[in-house]
């Protein structure tokens, strides 16, 4: 017997895809992709990133009781989904953040494009050197 779940989409009714699946589950237990608990232990990570964006912002030292108080680690030391996305050497494959740059409406008019990997701080950074590398382009461009 085969089990099919469906969702709402507009006015009707239409099978799940696989990540709507994960979400319905997810959505189900109470629970979300940045608080599950993983395997990897928080003394083989670094986060150094982390610690001086903190103390850049809020003046204070950075202490390792603040990864449990954020909620990135469990209270047995594992990283949670969150935590490791925020560890220097991020060990999630998926964190990967895609640009692309079009020059029309076309999927086809793609005039540069990107994929980065990496914890969320240093994708965000690529994401705003790409965005401001663009935008300098596009200035120079519409001045010729």
């Amino acid at each position: 017997m085969v089990s099919v779940a469906f969702v709402r989409v507009g006015d009707e009714s239409l099978p799940a895809t696989a990540e709507q699946m994960v979400r319905l589950v997810l959505k189900g237990s109470n629970k979300t992709f940045d608080s599950l608990h993983t395997d990897y232990k928080a003394e083989n990570y670094s986060f150094t990133i982390l610690a001086n964006s903190f103390k850049d912002r809020t003046k204070q030292e950075w202490d390792k009781k603040y990864l449990l108080s954020f909620g990135l680690v469990t209270g047995t030391g594992n990283l949670m989904n969150a935590g490791a996305l925020f560890a220097d050497d991020c060990p999630l494959w998926q964190s990967r953040l895609y640009c692309t740059r079009w020059d029309g409406k076309e999927k086809s008019d793609a005039i540069n494009d990107a994929e980065f990997t990496g914890n969320v701080p240093i994708n965000t950074n690529f994401n705003n050197c790409f965005y401001r590398t663009a935008i300098y382009f596009f200035k120079i461009s519409a001045e010729i």
